[in-house]
């Protein structure tokens, strides 16, 4: 004879199981949601740089140089023309149309 809550509780595992799956999937897709934000969202919009004022170089938005620094929004080629120089790391040249 089956003991009912023998049956009760494995059900009951199960039932967690699959949440726990539901949720870590839910989680997974959040973070690849979020990946995916951050990296359309890391250059700033229609070509333009980032320019540290003290050092006179221009950078992606995404620069790790830019963190702590003070710095202008501008075109490419305004920085150019304010005889701004491309960073090294990030190479703005490169990945900046």
């Amino acid at each position: 004879m089956k003991s009912p809550a023998v049956t009760g509780k494995t059900r009951a595992t199960i039932g967690l199981q699959v949440y726990e799956m539901k949720a870590r999937n839910v989680v997974i897709g959040l973070i690849a949601a979020s990946f995916l934000l951050a990296a359309g969202c890391s250059q700033t919009a229609n070509g333009k740089v980032v320019v540290i004022e003290k050092t006179k170089t221009y950078h992606t938005a995404e620069c790790r140089k830019i963190k702590m620094a003070k710095v202008v929004e501008m075109t490419k080629e305004e920085a150019k023309l304010d005889h701004d120089h491309p960073c090294p790391l990030c190479q703005p040249d490169k990945n900046i149309q």
